[in-house]
């Protein structure tokens, strides 16, 4: 166990260094080191930086009869500064580094302490400010890059980290404030973790990943979904709502999600231009979509994916005016989208029907999630920009007739559902 320079700084770094002995005739060193040419990173935090000119460090070795010591070490450049001190045996073994100053740039201020333990590290973390953009990008990567020989020695690395943050940086411009992290690294991936923090809207969030025979299980737990789609970056217009996600990650390498769902109750949709077209679509009578956002009791998505695809189940969105479901994939190298459904207008009331033996059973086509009056539809494009489809004439038939005017019913084995994917559908392999 032990940590590798070239994991952390690589390039051309001129050193120059002066010996001398002091009082006891111990060896001191005061070196100098040009760091201007050198790419430094630190993937634990997700953060590089390139060949900065101007940036340079400095320490003083002493080797005494209790070991050695790198003291008053420092690294400084635009942005950048650290200083701390590392202690190491008399045979060179690890004992401490203490970083007590870290500035890695305006959104990471923290401190941190290293120490070896039982086969593994002991890493303590505290500060004001964490930029986790770089860590929630890795994490919710559909495609992640697969490397010959594996992790890295760095994030192969086995630790156990304690860390508190008064503020942790997430993406479009939400925070998590006061978050509390316990995790347990091995082999490079995360065994088991629990992270606490609390959102902007004054909401609790938690993340908890804990170890199964099959690989890992991933909850995510919060009152405001809303905020935890912004931060992790997936979407931008819900308001409110109790978000639950598990998915079970594999433990072979690239840490793929296998399978998984997400379920959030009592939102609102707002400003979302697709679902007011479908609304407008789906509706018999041509009222326009609707100013204010649309409400929703639940949203059920149940998914698995493979090294191509994410492939949705039977995806369920409720609410007392818009009813719609759907199923498809989600091509990952590009987000290419093929997804299918129907939308029901006012489902309360159309769905009324659904109680009444055989007769819902033919107006619904089986479907308790589909109402009297509706539209099939079809999403094509991409996850940045998608494309949607309506067939108003599957409004004229009910249920079970509605089928014959599927999307996908109409698609010729390999070919695509009619939306416009490029020249390759995600459903073609």
């Amino acid at each position: 166990m032990g940590l590798k320079i070239k994991d952390y700084v690589s390039g051309d770094i001129p050193v120059h260094a002066v010996l001398t002995k002091d009082a006891k005739g111990n060896t001191v060193a005061e070196v100098e080191a040009d760091l201007a040419g050198a790419t430094m990173k630190l993937s634990a935090l997700g953060w590089k930086r390139a060949a900065t000119p101007g940036t340079k460090s400095s320490f003083v070795f002493r080797s005494t009869d209790q070991g050695r010591i790198i003291d008053n070490f420092k690294l400084d450049g635009d942005g950048l500064h650290l200083k701390g001190t590392i202690q190491m045996s008399n045979a060179g073994k690890l004992l401490s580094i203490n970083m007590d100053q870290i500035k890695l740039d305006d959104d990471n201020v923290l401190q941190a302490k290293l120490v070896p333990g039982d086969g593994s590290f002991d890493l303590q973390l505290t500060g004001n400010k964490l930029d986790a953009r770089p860590s929630i990008k890795t994490l919710v990567d559909p495609n992640p890059q697969k490397t010959s020989t594996g992790s890295s020695s760095e994030s192969g690395i086995d630790f156990t980290m304690r860390a508190h943050f008064d503020q942790v940086t997430a993406n479009r411009g939400e925070n998590v404030n006061d978050v509390d992290a316990t995790i347990r690294v091995r082999a490079g991936k995360i065994a088991d973790a629990n992270v606490k923090g609390t959102l902007l809207s004054g909401q609790p969030v938690t993340i908890t990943v804990v170890p199964t025979a099959e690989g890992r299980e991933l909850r995510v737990l919060s009152s405001d979904a809303g905020s935890v789609l912004r931060a992790s970056n997936f979407y931008s217009k819900v308001a409110g709502g109790q978000l639950s996600f598990f998915a079970m990650v594999g433990n072979e390498e690239g840490s793929p999600v296998h399978v998984g769902r997400l379920e959030i109750k009592d939102f609102e949709v707002r400003n979302e231009a697709a679902l007011a077209e479908l609304d407008k679509r789906g509706r018999p009578t041509k009222s326009g979509p609707r100013k204010d956002g649309l409400k929703f009791q639940r949203f059920w998505l149940p998914f698995k994916t493979d090294d191509k695809f994410i492939r949705l189940g039977d995806s369920l969105l409720r609410g007392p005016d818009l009813c719609a479901t759907a199923d498809g994939v989600i091509r990952k190298v590009d987000g290419a989208l093929d997804v299918t459904g129907s939308v029901v207008p006012a489902c309360g009331v159309s769905g009324i029907f659904n109680n009444i033996p055989l007769l819902g059973d033919l107006l619904s086509g089986g479907n308790s999630n589909e109402g009297l009056f509706g539209v099939t539809y079809a999403v094509g494009g991409t996850l940045a920009a998608p494309k949607v489809q309506v067939n108003p004439l599957s409004a004229l038939a009910p249920g079970i007739f509605r089928r014959f005017f599927d999307f996908n019913a109409r698609k010729a084995p390999g070919q695509s559902s009619g939306t416009d994917m490029g020249s390759q559908s995600p459903t073609q392999n």
